[in-house]
């Protein structure tokens, strides 16, 4: 989490370079259409937010991360003036997106096998239908 937490603290300050016009590969900001400035602008602030929760771990971070890595996967399809990114920008956060989830799940499944050890008498048998069934042993 922390590490793609430093990536949208990357992401947010880089949209904050365009704004203020610290960015010498980029034009004028106040040139830009203004669908594109409303994108950047929309960026520059979430993602830094998201940043911030997906750092401290808080829900709320993890659905404002998600939330941003969406927008910005679908805004090409909404349409090419608001778009800022590319194909490879769109391929990377939906891969950044399925790596979530999965990292996600497989900590779920964790959390419930230390819930429940073997020592205890419960023992959790993970079959390919279900996520996890557990069966208690009535000795």
């Amino acid at each position: 989490m922390r590490t793609l937490a430093w990536v949208w603290v990357a992401k947010g300050l880089f949209n904050w370079s365009i704004v203020l016009g610290v960015n010498p590969n980029f034009p004028n900001f106040s040139m830009l259409p203004p669908p594109l400035q409303a994108t950047i602008v929309f960026f520059a602030a979430v993602d830094l937010l998201a940043a911030v929760g997906l750092w401290l771990a808080a829900p709320w971070g993890g659905v404002l991360w998600l939330l941003c890595a969406v927008i910005e996967a679908i805004s090409p399809v909404l349409g090419a003036r608001g778009a800022f990114v590319g194909v490879v920008a769109v391929a990377l956060n939906v891969v950044l997106v399925c790596i979530y989830f999965g990292l996600s799940w497989g900590a779920k499944v964790r959390t419930r096998l230390r819930q429940f050890p073997a020592e205890s008498g419960v023992f959790c048998e993970i079959r390919p239908e279900t996520v996890c069934k557990f069966s208690v042993d009535a000795n």
